[in-house]
């Protein structure tokens, strides 16, 4: 069986990465990088759900009121869902201009 040694000086790298000449990847900026996309993926996923649940809680106030209430605000039952998106959506295009 035949060993192999490796002789380091004092304050040289005696290790493996040194042996063969292969840098180590800079961890702090992989990480750094990784955690900022698990944040923004974290944001959208929340966003997405508040604006399902804002979605939801609009269309169950507006189903509620009856086809005389409906009629009196000019929407009929059909239009709903449309009437809902379309509020969802400038109301976000008026936050998108407030953060801006």
């Amino acid at each position: 069986m035949t060993t192999h040694c490796m002789q380091t000086r004092p304050g040289a790298r005696g290790d493996l990465v040194a042996a063969t000449g292969l840098s180590r990847p800079a961890t702090g900026s992989s990480l750094n990088g990784f955690y900022a996309a698990a944040a923004a993926g974290t944001r959208r996923l929340l966003a997405k759900i508040v604006r399902a649940r804002t979605r939801r809680a609009a269309l169950g106030e507006l189903s509620s009121l009856s086809d005389r209430q409906l009629m009196d605000i000019g929407l009929q039952r059909a239009q709903l869902g449309e009437v809902v998106n379309s509020m969802l959506s400038a109301a976000d295009r008026r936050s998108d201009r407030a953060g801006a």
